[in-house]
């Protein structure tokens, strides 16, 4: 039936039948909505834009602040202030490690000089009378001044309370010689005054027996420490004062004797000398070889090293040498470097082109008061001054139960003419 009414008037009718006015107003609010968000958008965008302008200008401010910044920037300067700064570094590290090592040696001291005190308060003013014998007999000024009295020689002391004048009598013949030693000259030589009545008697140099030429008078300083001389007296006094066996003032005082004792059978005879103003010199001694004329004069560094040694430490022995005490000075001393490891290629290339003569000890210390010398070598200074013909061996040692340690227990020892030589 609807195909037979009018097309028109079904299309006028069905449209007529829609309610399209929600439609318009929910389009009429949409454009609304979108009309406000466009405006909310666009104040938006000019905020974002201020900021921008805003952190650009800031941007710029701060390039030119970095240019100029970059520009007065020297990386020389900067290079060397922190050189400057590392080195303060490390003298203010080396500087506190002296002092506590001279801490810990006057505490210790302080500590032996609170046991002597209470020792003295028990004895009294007058002391204990076989104390004071048994240390008179074992005084050796005591025991000299004893001797030179029992052959007529008597000690006279100036003004200043220096003994520069012995008076020697003979009782038999009723002869007086008066003997001056001049302070300007060496202590080998001395001025005879002739009294009347009296023969002048010259004084005598002495000569080695090989050459007949003046051997050096070499006249050792006194020892740091009037407590111990030795690796057991040092040992002993460490017990008695409770001295860390872990602290720096122990274990280099340890390693130094352990080295003189160490070397002793190749020749060398030194004696400590390291403690307060050693200028870097830990032992001195002299050094006697087959075919010197007489020993060589050393002077010793020790270092008893962790790590893997330097070539500073050349350069810190030939700078000792400008410390060397009276005796020990010249082109012919002997520097000598105790170290517990192997030299290394640059510390032997810096031995080899020193100026000086130098040795490079390595003396392990194998414990129990045991040190062995696994390692000794010298540049050509050192030949030159009468090492010349004189090689290195190693000597095998093997203990019981040891088959699978023999290198433990290898030592160098010195080959003159094809044998082990050693100092009689």
């Amino acid at each position: 039936m609807l195909l037979d009414e009018d097309p028109a008037a079904l299309i006028h009718h069905t449209i007529g039948n829609f309610n399209i006015h929600p439609d318009k107003s929910a389009v009429l609010r949409i454009n609304e909505s979108l009309s406000t968000l466009h405006q909310a958008r666009d104040l938006r965008i000019k905020e974002i834009e201020s900021v921008l302008k805003k952190l650009s200008r800031n941007l710029q401010t701060l390039t030119s602040q970095h240019s100029e910044t970059i520009s007065s920037h020297s990386s020389t300067s900067h290079a060397s202030q922190i050189v400057e700064l590392d080195t303060q570094k490390f003298r203010i590290a080396k500087a506190a490690s002296d002092l506590e090592i001279e801490g810990e040696k006057l505490q210790n001291e302080l500590e032996f000089a609170k046991a002597q005190l209470r020792e003295l308060e028990i004895q009294g003013v007058e002391g204990n009378e076989m104390e004071r014998s048994r240390r008179e007999s074992e005084d050796p000024v005591v025991l000299k001044l004893k001797v030179y009295r029992s052959l007529g020689i008597d000690a006279e002391a100036d003004a200043a309370g220096n003994y520069t004048k012995a008076v020697i009598r003979n009782r038999q013949k009723g002869d007086v010689h008066v003997v001056n030693i001049e302070p300007k000259f060496s202590s080998c030589i001395a001025s005879v005054r002739r009294k009347p009545g009296t023969d002048i008697v010259s004084p005598v140099t002495p000569t080695t027996e090989k050459s007949g030429l003046p051997q050096p008078r070499l006249i050792t300083p006194l020892p740091p420490s009037s407590q111990h001389t030795s690796l057991e007296s040092f040992l002993a006094y460490a017990q008695d004062t409770r001295l860390s066996t872990s602290s720096t003032t122990y274990n280099g005082t340890y390693y130094e004797y352990l080295c003189a004792r160490s070397l002793h059978r190749l020749g060398f005879d030194l004696t400590r000398t390291g403690g307060r103003s050693d200028a870097g010199i830990d032992l001195l001694g002299s050094w006697q070889l087959p075919e010197a004329s007489y020993p060589l004069r050393c002077i010793a560094q020790c270092k008893n090293l962790k790590a893997k040694a330097g070539p500073n430490l050349v350069r810190e022995m030939e700078g000792a040498f400008a410390g060397a005490p009276a005796g020990w000075r010249g082109d012919d001393v002997v520097g000598i470097l105790c170290a517990g490891r192997e030299a290394t290629k640059g510390v032997r290339e810096a031995i080899r082109i020193a100026r000086r003569g130098l040795v490079w000890c390595q003396v392990e210390d194998m414990g129990e008061e045991v040190g062995r010398v696994r390692q000794i070598l010298w540049n050509q200074r050192v030949g030159a001054l009468g090492a010349e013909g004189v090689n290195v061996g190693i000597r095998h040692t093997l203990v019981a139960g040891d088959v699978d340690d023999r290198a433990a227990h290898d030592e160098v020892v010195l080959m003159w003419k094809g044998e082990v030589w050693e100092p009689s």
